[in-house]
């Protein structure tokens, strides 16, 4: 795109020249290992969650609690994600964790 578009367009300049920020890995073995083993526990949570809805034993709306399932299943996969890259969304925002 020309540099003259650009000057125009100020908001299409900040989406093409912001560059995609980079996973650097920023955990140790500990804590891939246990990132990966919570999300390995939220999804079997999901699971059980899933069922225990399902056969309605707690008085919950159903949309509510599929809301919930979802929640705890995308956050399990994403710390999966984490563990698997090395990256925690955490640190990378400046906060210091233990693992």
């Amino acid at each position: 795109m020309s540099g003259k578009f650009l000057q125009k367009h100020w908001l299409i300049s900040r989406l093409v020249v912001i560059p995609p920020m980079a996973l650097e890995c920023n955990i140790d073995a500990q804590g891939r290992i246990l990132r990966f083993i919570g999300g390995i526990f939220a999804l079997l949570g999901g699971i059980v969650a899933y069922y225990i809805l399902d056969a309605e034993y707690l008085p919950i709306p159903e949309t509510l609690g599929q809301l919930g399932v979802a929640a705890i299943v995308i956050g399990g996969a994403f710390s999966i994600f984490e563990a698997r890259a090395g990256w925690c969304v955490v640190r990378a925002l400046g906060f210091k964790t233990r693992f």
